[in-house]
């Protein structure tokens, strides 16, 4: 069961790619070559066969990038709010998936017409960004409840998350005369 809503999220995110390479080069065959490049791609089809949060995390950074890039055509705000909500739930997925913020942001400033002030993007955008935001903390809210329901697990669900990250990296902390 686990597997096949894996391989859904796989499925979709081709889809996803054909979306996005038509909507940014304006060429249906672009966006075709592209989620057929997408769907042969050896790494994307192994993960998809299995239950690792990979796949949807790609899943939803590609609807983020979508949301985005309606940010660039549109003023309306729910391009914003979905972005950071999808966004959210990407984090949530996997903590790797926070670096998906910072894409909607970026969009608000290239759709910008302000100069890249920040005094005067805050100004024009701050609207904007609150909607981004409350769509951030919705989305992490619901994919990962825990964060409400449960502040104590989910500060040690951190810690652990922290802890296996040092043990990782641990050996890069290391003066070079000690390894």
């Amino acid at each position: 069961l686990l597997r096949g809503v894996v391989a859904a999220f796989g499925v979709a995110s081709v889809f996803l790619v054909h979306k996005i390479g038509h909507k940014t080069s304006g060429n249906k065959a672009i966006g075709l070559v592209a989620s057929i490049i997408f769907a042969f791609n050896l790494t994307h089809v192994a993960y998809s066969q299995l239950v690792k949060n990979e796949v949807p995390l790609v899943f939803f950074g590609l609807l983020v990038v979508y949301c985005s890039l309606v940010i660039l055509e549109s003023t309306k705000k729910g391009p914003r709010f979905w972005s950071g909500f999808w966004a959210g739930v990407a984090t949530a997925t996997a903590y790797t998936g926070i670096f998906f913020l910072v894409l909607p942001v970026v969009a608000e400033l290239l759709a910008s017409k302000s100069k890249l002030k920040l005094r005067a993007l805050i100004k024009d955008h701050w609207k904007g960004l609150v909607t981004r935001a409350l769509g951030s903390l919705v989305g992490f809210s619901l994919a990962d409840p825990i964060f409400i329901f449960d502040n104590h697990l989910f500060r040690a669900k951190l810690e652990l998350s922290g802890q296996l990250l040092d043990g990782l990296l641990s050996p890069l902390a290391l003066p070079a005369w000690k390894w």
